[in-house]
Parts: C-alpha cells; sequence; structure tokens
C-alpha cells in the first residue's frame, strides 16, 4: 500500500490494512520477518506444553504400546485391552445417544447429509451391483449386508459400522481396506458372497480377528430373513 510502512517493525512496505487499521507486509502477520523473530525466539528452547494439563488425564502415564512390537500389540492380552476399551468407548457413546432423542436426531441428520453429500441412497452408475439403504439406524451397502443386519440385531449380537481403514498390499500396490462392522469381542466381520484374489490378500495381511461370511453363511441368513419378513428384503429398507 503507497508510502505505508508494516507496523510490526521489520521495516517492510505495507501490502495489507487490518481490520484494527495496522498494516502488515504480508497476508498475514505471522508472516512477517519482525513477527516470526519475536515468535521463535520467545519459544525456542521451552516446553509448549509445560504447565498444560493432558485433556484426557494421561500426564505422566507411559502410553499402553510403548516397547511393543507390532505382533505384540495385536496378539494376546495387549490385543484384548485395547478392545475392551475401544468398546468401552463404543458402547458409552451409543448409551449416550440412547438416553438423548436430541443427540440421536442430530446424529441421524448428520447420517443423512453425509450420505447425500456421497450419493448414496440411489442407484449411481459404476457403484456396483449393490441394493443400499438404510435399516434401523445402519448403512447396508448391499443385500448381502442388509440380511447379516437383520439377522444380527434379531439375535441381539452387538456390532457396529466399522470405520476403520487397513492397508494391505496386492499387485505391488499399497491399498486400504475397511472390514464392514466390528464385533463386541472385537472381531471384524467381511460380508463377501464370493472371494477373489484381492479380497484374499486383504485378510492375508489382516492381524486381527477376523470372520468372513460367505455365500454359504449369507444363505442361511436370507432364509431366515424371508421366513420372518417376507421375500421382499429390499422392503425392510427405510
Amino acid at each position: 500500500m503507497s508510502g505505508n510502512l508494516c507496523d510490526f517493525g521489520c521495516g517492510r512496505a505495507a501490502v495489507k490494512q487490518l481490520k484494527n487499521e495496522r498494516f502488515v507486509c504480508a497476508e498475514f502477520v505471522a508472516q512477517c520477518p519482525a513477527v516470526r523473530a519475536k515468535n521463535s525466539g520467545a519459544k525456542r528452547g521451552k516446553n509448549p506444553f509445560a504447565d498444560r494439563p493432558h485433556p484426557r488425564g494421561m500426564a505422566g502415564k507411559a502410553a499402553w504400546n510403548r516397547g511393543l512390537t507390532w505382533e505384540q500389540m495385536y496378539s494376546g492380552a495387549a490385543l484384548q485391552r485395547q478392545q475392551a476399551m475401544r468398546w468401552s468407548r463404543i458402547q458409552s457413546a451409543h448409551r449416550a445417544l440412547a438416553e438423548s432423542q436430541e443427540l440421536e436426531r442430530g446424529r441421524r441428520e448428520k447420517l443423512s447429509r453425509a450420505a447425500r453429500l456421497r450419493g448414496l441412497g440411489g442407484y449411481e452408475r459404476g457403484s456396483g451391483r449393490g441394493k443400499k439403504g438404510w435399516y434401523r439406524g445402519f448403512w447396508c451397502d448391499s443385500s448381502y449386508e442388509l440380511a447379516f443386519v437383520v439377522w444380527a440385531l434379531d439375535h441381539e449380537i452387538p456390532f457396529v459400522r466399522n470405520l476403520e481403514f487397513f492397508p494391505y498390499e496386492y499387485r505391488g500396490q499399497v491399498l486400504r481396506w475397511t472390514p464392514d462392522f466390528l464385533l463386541a469381542d472385537g472381531t471384524y466381520i467381511e460380508i463377501k458372497g464370493y472371494l477373489t484374489d484381492q479380497a484374499q490378500a486383504k485378510f492375508d495381511y489382516f492381524l486381527r480377528p477376523l470372520r468372513v461370511f460367505t455365500r454359504p453363511e449369507l444363505g442361511r441368513m436370507f432364509d431366515y430373513v424371508r421366513q420372518k419378513y417376507g421375500k421382499n428384503l429390499l422392503a425392510l429398507y427405510e
């Protein structure tokens, strides 16, 4: 800005005026050399977390996996402890939602917005042949998943939709895979009508408890759902 110098002491020409009417030589105050020198000098050699309590009360406590190898972290007692902690957090969140209609309504609205943004809930060219929809708060990507969800809910088997992804290698590429569901005991569930080489590669790299439901198991679930609710499974979608 013509004729004006930076008000923060660097001596450079101003390029912007702030809301407080001070002039600055950069797009942001933190980009000014004088401000950067002042901030870095004041913080150099100091612990930025000193005198700040840990938000979850973990200050001074060792991490649960300190000194453990990958195999040790995901096998035996360590895995069971991690699974119990994860499931406890999940159950606490679900109890909070169940006890508050407002929270549950907000959750459903959030899921609905996310589904609309991702184009879920209707036919999309190239997205596969699976018939998608909601059933009692669970999103199902196919009629196979719908059969599992109905069967599990009716038999009071605690589960949640899994959102965690895991790496695996296939044909020289490192890819990511997200199992479909997670049971209360830490077992992951994958719904597969039929197995492929790529699916087998996912399972080979997976170190956690996993159960894969293929056509024989899914067929029994379909039979149960049809006998109880009728032949048209897709009519169960909300």
